[in-house]
Formats: structure tokens, sequence, C-alpha cells
């Protein structure tokens, strides 16, 4: 390889990883907003974050890393206009192809990585942080225990422990469900404790009350009791395992899956869906090195042409992936849908592949670029004025 490829790729490398590491941790972060209560439903914070974080990030790798590479080759290549060096190259009668390799290699990479990740990786980590969630629900008896904070485990349903003894026991229980329409219960107990019965979990309370609320009537009634038992499933899934969707199965499940699942049975399109998602998203890698290529390649005349380009390559590039995402909902019911996820990464690889085998170039005419210098030297006078004026009306107010 060339010197200058090397340089590009170089450049390119350290671009898209650093793009790549800053999207993931601005797109991460809303995502750990979103499954806070996991992280505080756990007795293990930290470790529940760093499962959460570790879990999350194959999927939203897939997502964001076209999008870094659409980054690496505008930055680079607008670094390399500005400081002049891509018009040393073509001076020196260095072909278009120099600038292209270090390119489509970086995107093939990009691509074989985002495969391995659709069809293995990715699934691997949905399944886990669904373990996850399940076993962050199913634990929140014993975080509301060891917390003795007054705990909310889902809508309508509520749970106090007032400690933990010495021997294990619980002390001060009092649960208020309020799930049923029709009843309201709430229950006091001095002590409890969780007693595993075959495959069933069960929090047994001593000395205690059971006040049952009519909702309609108003009428309240109490039950006073030695001893009373609930199962723990009520309070979350704590036994057995947790219920996969099609995105947390395996490549093999989901491309074959078994006929006799109830879930394949009710909703097969969304196995179908899932299926053309994996085999589709390696596609956008690609596309968006094409695309930043057509309008990023080639010296230009001046910094507004150069701006310009970036521009549309973004839109173009946000065009095709929307119009991805747009039809994955119906690409397991529609035909059409499932047709346009092959259709738009392929037709954007064709087509900005022809436009740059075929030698075109992304343009704007001398009387745009003219007319948008004008604009923007017209906005930047206003802007200038109506600052001075603002300092002006600021210095008549302090005399």
């Amino acid at each position: 390889m060339p010197v200058a490829e090397r340089y590009i790729l170089r450049n390119l490398l350290v671009t898209s990883g650093l793009s790549l590491a800053t999207m993931l941790v601005l797109v991460m972060i809303t995502q750990v907003l979103i499954f806070l209560h996991v992280v505080t439903n756990s007795s293990e914070a930290l470790l529940t974050l760093g499962k959460l974080v570790a879990s999350l990030l194959p999927s939203l790798t897939t997502i964001v890393m076209p999008f870094a590479l659409l980054i690496a080759v505008g930055h680079t290549f607008n670094r390399m206009h500005t400081d002049s060096e891509i018009i040393v190259l073509e001076a020196a009668g260095a072909p278009r192809s120099m600038q292209i390799r270090p390119v489509m290699l970086l995107a093939a990479a990009m691509s074989g990585l985002t495969l391995v990740n659709s069809l293995v990786v990715e699934p691997y980590a949905n399944r886990q942080l669904r373990t996850t969630i399940y076993e962050s629900a199913a634990n929140v008896v014993q975080y509301a225990a060891s917390t003795g904070a007054f705990h909310r485990i889902e809508n309508n349903l509520y749970l106090q422990f007032g400690g933990q003894l010495s021997n294990g026991d619980f002390s001060g229980l009092f649960i208020a469900d309020m799930r049923e329409p029709d009843s309201e219960f709430i229950y006091y107990a001095s002590r409890g404790r969780i007693v595993a019965q075959f495959d069933y979990e069960m929090l047994v309370m001593f000395n205690g009350e059971i006040h049952r609320r009519n909702a309609r009537t108003g009428e309240v009634s109490t039950i006073t009791f030695a001893s009373y038992a609930l199962d723990l499933a009520d309070f979350g899934p704590s036994r057995g395992t947790p219920f996969y969707q099609p995105k947390e199965r395996s490549t093999m499940e989901v491309f074959w899956p078994d006929i006799n699942d109830s879930y394949f049975q009710r909703q097969p399109h969304r196995f179908h869906g899932e299926a053309h998602r994996r085999l589709t998203e390696w596609l956008y890698p690609l596309a968006f090195g094409l695309v930043a290529l057509y309008f990023a390649i080639g010296a230009r005349s001046n910094r507004e042409e150069q701006l310009l380009g970036i521009g549309a390559a973004v839109g173009a590039a946000l065009a095709f992936r929307g119009g991805g995402f747009i039809f994955l909902n119906d690409a397991g019911r529609s035909a059409f849908a499932s047709f346009m996820l092959y259709f738009l990464p392929i037709s954007c690889i064709v087509l900005f592949a022809w436009l740059l085998v075929s030698g075109r170039r992304a343009r704007v005419s001398q009387r745009w670029l003219d007319r948008i210098a004008a604009l923007t030297a017209r906005v930047a006078e206003l802007r200038r004025r109506g600052l001075r004026g603002w300092l002006g009306s600021r210095e008549g107010t302090a005399r």
C-alpha cells in the first residue's frame, strides 16, 4: 500500500474510532436512563450497570458504526482539502483510486464486523439484557429488605421492609397491592422470611393483618393472622426462565424457528422481520462509505463547496437509513417492506459506486456559491450590527 493510502487510512481509523466512541457514549447515556429502574432495583447497582452497558453495546454499535464512518471520511478529506493535500496528490498525478481504496477498505471491514455482530454477538447480548432485567425483577424483595426503603415494584404494587434481622428474617413488613380494580389489599406483619418450596419461593409473614377494601363500596374487612404466605411470583418473575423475543434469539432460531413455538405461531412476521434486519444491516457501512466518498473526493475550489458536500452526504445517508427504519416495522408483514429493506442499501451502493466509477463529481455552480457567500456575509453583517446596537443600549442604560 502506498504511503499516501496508509496516511489516509491511518487518519480514517483514528477519526472513526473517536467518532464511534463519542456517539456510543452519548447514545448509551440515553439508553441507560431508560433502564434506570433495573439498576435501582438491584442490590449490586454497579455490577448491574456494567451488565447493561455491555449488553446494549452491540446493538448500538450496529446503528452507530456507519455514521462514524461517514463522519470520519468527511472530516479527514475536509482537513486534507484545507491543508491542500488533496491538491498536491492530484497535481502529482496520483489516481483517484488512491483516495478511494482506504475508505472502501475500512468500509468493508466495518461491514464484516457488522455482519458478525448482527448474526452472532447482538442476539446473545440482547438475550443477556433480558436476563439482567429478569434477574433484577426477581431480586426485588431481597433488595427492598436490604435497603429498608419504600419501593414500587410495578404500577399499584408497593413494598417496604423495616430491615433484615441477623437470622435472615425480615422485620416490619408492609405491602400495598392495588392492582385489582375492585379490591385493594394492605398487608402488615411484624416479621417474615422467604421459604423455598420445590420450584416456588414463598414470602411467609408472621403476626400481622390483612386489610381488604372494596373499591366500589368502600367497605373494609380486616383479617388477623399468625402466619400467612404469599407466592413471590406475584412480585416478579422469581422462577422459571425469561421469555425471549425474536431479537433475543439466536440466528438459527430466527431463520429456522420451531413450528411448535407458541410465540412463532402467534406472530411469525416478527421472526421474518428480524431475519431481514440481520441480513441487511451490514450493507450500510458500504453504502455510507460510498456516499461520503462521492461528496468528499477530489479537489475543491473553495470552502463553501466543501461544506455543501458534507451537508449533502449527511442528507443522503439519513434519507437511505431513515427509509430503512421506516420499512423495518412492516418487513415481516409486507413483501414490499421486506423488498425495500434490501433495495434501499443496495441501490445506494450501486448508485454511488457508478457515480464514482464514471468519474462524475458533485459540483455546485459558481453562481450558487457566490449567492451563498453573499448571504453568509449579509447574515454576519446583521449580527454585527445587532451586537453593536445591543452594546450601545446597554451603555446608555448604565449612564
